[in-house]
């Protein structure tokens, strides 16, 4: 039986799946990767795919994309100035140095199925400690975000819905411990 500890920090290695374990077996046979798969603890006990409906974009979005840019709604990027020589390289945090710890802060969305709010809200950070000089290093909350627009709308069977979760003080999974 696992302690209460081990339940939570998820300190003990959960047993994996025997198609999660073929993958991981499979990729580990090629002997050209320089690195190694292994199972995540979280995910272990789940088949691959298992998380599949949290992931992605509802519909075609490449065809709606070329669809746009046949009606002459969307046009293609075409920059201003074509010579104009792009970096190598580019790091937010070097270049933002006063902004690198939310810039550098990836979050942990687990099985939400809401990346737009995570990736919104970690932008609109991002964002907005630029554009105050450093002065405001702020997280927005993600949670907020989807909390919000599952009140806009009434679930349907093709919209998932996300649960309020409170924010818990001190916990670094949470939004709220990382101002």
């Amino acid at each position: 039986m696992l302690s209460f500890l081990e339940l939570v920090s998820g300190l003990t290695t959960p047993a994996i799946h025997p198609a999660r374990a073929a993958q991981i077996a499979a990729i580990n046979a090629n002997s050209s990767l320089t690195w190694r798969a292994a199972a995540n603890a979280r995910f272990a006990f789940q088949p691959p795919g298992a998380s599949r409906s949290s992931n992605g974009v509802l519909g075609d979005w490449a065809a709606d994309i070329r669809a746009a840019v046949a009606r002459g709604d969307v046009a293609h990027y075409v920059p201003a100035d074509a010579t104009l020589a792009l970096p190598e390289s580019f790091d937010s945090e070097e270049h933002w140095k006063e902004c690198a710890k939310v810039i550098g802060d990836i979050r942990d969305q687990s099985n939400c199925g809401c990346c737009w709010a995570f990736a919104g809200a970690e932008a609109a950070s991002d964002r907005m400690c630029i554009a105050t000089g450093g002065k405001m290093v702020v997280p927005l909350s993600a949670q907020a975000e989807a909390r919000r627009e599952r009140d806009r709308r009434p679930a349907t069977p093709t919209r998932r819905t996300v649960p309020a979760v409170p924010a818990v003080p001190n916990d670094p999974a949470s939004d709220a411990s990382r101002a």
